[in-house]
């Protein structure tokens, strides 16, 4: 969120940190349009359709991009050009969806996604003006706050589940598990909130930990519930691959979204597990190794379950992408952090000049 002045070096790390969500926000976007990536020459359809659903649901997609991207473009007349990249990649979408035989082209969608983009920037900038009255408060639940990044990659998460539900309503359940588990920073970040206004800062790391105490237990029952679904399904002699059973551009586009999903899912728990051990005061160098190889027993763990189970079977590649997802999330924190030091060693300084 807003950067209470112009330090250079909070500028740097806040960009650093707002690269890295775009980025993960981008992908997320770019994998659930282009699925099953099933690409091959077909006549070309153009669809005009008012779904009001469909609306909400590419305004909602876009909403994120357009948030975080304003948050890179300096001066306000630059969040136009936020709005018109966003335009140019829904259109490059679009364009490259002629060649999915699942998908249909409509120029609703890129207005839609157009418009989720220009509300982005809008709230961006409603929060910029409504933060030169509440500096101190909106510091302190912005993205000085590490545990608010954990809500940053929520997002896309919830997006996944709540697309899951569409092939699958069953899959209510996993998305309510989701919900629950940010429900809980929610609650507890507008705890801190209320206790900051009341007196001097607590002890951040341990409202912080008691959150993580509460949020992993649930995260991870979600996880793993979301990573074998369906989890009632017949069990067989054990059975899997080194890469998928079925390749992506033959998976049904339910098959891309559960693996997205999984990969997400382990993004945040690597975002959470290096947030519990931050007290450390670890670098991401020192930090990773353990980090990594926690994802990786989990991961293979869930691999070997679900080879054990009806279905495609195991596959040491999703493996390796669910802990390539933790390491991101692990990376993701310690620019956070790294943001959060800028700010208080800006913060010391600026106290030290008024003295």
């Amino acid at each position: 969120m807003a950067v209470p002045d112009s330090r250079p070096d909070a500028q740097r790390t806040a960009a650093h940190l707002t690269l890295a969500l775009v980025g993960y926000f981008t992908l997320v976007t770019a994998v659930i349009t282009l699925s099953p990536f099933d690409f091959s020459p077909r006549r070309f359809h153009l669809h005009v359709r008012f779904v009001p659903s469909d609306i909400l649901a590419n305004i909602a997609l876009f909403l994120p991009l357009g948030f975080l991207g304003r948050g890179l473009a300096g001066s306000a007349a630059r969040g136009g050009r936020v709005v018109l990249l966003a335009a140019v990649c829904s259109l490059l979408i679009e364009t490259a969806q002629i060649f999915i035989r699942s998908r249909y082209v409509s120029p609703v969608d890129v207005l839609s996604n157009t418009c989720g983009a220009w509300l982005g920037v809008g709230l961006r900038d409603w929060l910029e003006r409504w933060s030169r009255w509440h500096p101190r408060l909106v510091g302190r639940i912005g993205l000085d706050v590490p545990l608010v990044g954990l809500l940053y990659l929520l997002v896309p998460q919830l997006w996944l589940s709540s697309v899951g539900m569409i092939e699958d309503t069953h899959r209510s359940v996993t998305t309510l598990l989701l919900g629950a588990a940010g429900s809980l920073v929610l609650v507890a970040l507008h705890r801190h909130r209320w206790l900051l206004r009341g007196g001097p800062a607590p002890d951040e790391h341990r409202f912080e930990s008691s959150t993580l105490r509460r949020f992993l237990p649930v995260f991870a029952l979600y996880l793993t519930l979301a990573s074998l679904w369906p989890p009632v399904r017949a069990v067989e002699s054990w059975h899997g691959a080194w890469g998928f059973a079925n390749r992506l551009n033959g998976a049904a586009v339910a098959d891309v979204l559960i693996l997205l999903e999984q990969v997400g899912g382990f993004t945040l728990l690597g975002y959470a597990m290096a947030e519990w051990r931050g007290r450390r005061e670890l670098t991401l160098a020192a930090d990773l190794p353990r980090v990594v190889a926690c994802a990786l027993v989990l991961s293979s763990s869930l691999e070997l379950a679900q080879g054990g189970l009806s279905g495609p079977g195991a596959s040491a590649l999703r493996a390796l992408l669910s802990t390539v997802g933790t390491a991101y999330g692990a990376a993701v924190y310690h620019l956070a952090r790294a943001h959060v030091r800028a700010l208080r060693a800006g913060d010391a300084a600026a106290v030290g000049e008024a003295a």
